[in-house]
């Protein structure tokens, strides 16, 4: 027969019947709670209401607020609602998502949402695995959203003040693409090949 030795010091069964007791009644409250988002689901079925799911699989830990989540995209929101405060974050406030501290070698990587409306304060998940960057990207690419990469944070409240307090040279100097290292990079060398 299996023992276990508990902190205490004294030994209990692994077979303890308290405690597969307590992970029936788990199991049972799980499928409890399923039915009862499937029966509120199907109680709106006739209006014009659609649920989203997330997308688990595209899953990624980051640190939205103080404490790292688990945070999921759907196909409308990105979310984060199991640890306080929630985060929820529709796809279509999203002007783009710059991916800073992209590197060879580096563990992490953070994510910088810039807000469509640029008075308000961008949105910033740090540590982000560095094992979840194609995932996101690939995400980030079938929901049509704009994302540049950089190998460092930016300071993005003089970036937004800077586009609040002269939108048209903003413009002018086409817009976001001083994000784009691609094309910085390719001009350096176009201009080092001339020489």
């Amino acid at each position: 027969m299996d023992v276990v030795q508990t902190l205490g010091g004294g030994k209990r069964s692994a077979y303890d019947p308290n405690e597969i007791e307590e992970e029936q009644k788990e199991r049972d409250r799980k499928n409890k709670i399923n039915m009862d988002f499937q029966s509120f689901v199907n109680r709106f079925n006739g209006l014009d209401l659609e649920f989203d799911q997330p997308l688990r699989e595209l899953g990624f830990h980051g640190v939205p607020y103080k404490a790292s989540a688990f945070i999921v995209p759907t196909s409308s929101c990105l979310v984060e609602l199991l640890e306080t405060p929630f985060l929820v974050v529709t796809l279509s406030e999203i002007e783009i998502v710059n991916l800073e501290r992209v590197g060879l070698g580096q563990k992490n990587f953070d994510m910088t949402i810039v807000f469509k409306d640029f008075k308000k304060d961008v949105l910033r998940i740090d540590s982000i695995p560095s094992t979840s960057l194609d995932g996101i990207k690939e995400w980030l690419d079938t929901t049509d959203i704009k994302y540049y990469e950089s190998k460092l944070n930016l300071n993005w409240r003089q970036i937004l003040k800077t586009i609040i307090d002269d939108p048209q040279s903003f413009i002018e100097n086409e817009g976001w693409e001083f994000l784009n290292l691609e094309a910085s990079n390719s001009d350096s060398e176009n201009l080092a090949e001339s020489d």
